[in-house]
C-alpha cells in the first residue's frame, strides 16, 4: 500500500465519519420530537424538546470541541462523531423516559 492509497482510504473514513455524525445527530433530534408527539404534540411541547435538544448539542458540543483540541486535534470527524453518538443516546434516554412520566 502506498502513500497515496492511504491517504485516500484516510480521507474516506474522514468522510464515514462526518456523514455517521451528521446521522445520529439527526436520530437524536427525531428522539426528541417523537417523544414532545408522544406526550401531547402542542406546540409547548415541541418547543422544550427543541430548545431542550439545542442546549444540550451546544453545551455537550463545546465540552467536545475541548476533548478535541487535547486528543484529537484536526479530527473534527471524531467530534462530531462523538457529538452525534451522545445526542443519540440522549435522544432515545428522553424518548423512552418520556413513558415513565406520561404513561
Amino acid at each position: 500500500m502506498d502513500a497515496s492509497s492511504s491517504s485516500t482510504q484516510a480521507n474516506m473514513n474522514r468522510h464515514v465519519y462526518l456523514w455517521l455524525g451528521i446521522v445520529l445527530l439527526v436520530a437524536g433530534l427525531m428522539g426528541h420530537v417523537l417523544a414532545a408527539r408522544a406526550i401531547g404534540g402542542s406546540s409547548l411541547a415541541y418547543r422544550d424538546h427543541m430548545v431542550g435538544f439545542l442546549a444540550m448539542t451546544i453545551v455537550s458540543g463545546a465540552i467536545l470541541v475541548a476533548f478535541g483540541r487535547k486528543f484529537w486535534r484536526g479530527r473534527h470527524d471524531l467530534t462530531l462523531l462523538f457529538l452525534g453518538a451522545l445526542q443519540a443516546a440522549i435522544g432515545v434516554f428522553v424518548y423512552i423516559e418520556r413513558f415513565s412520566v406520561h404513561g
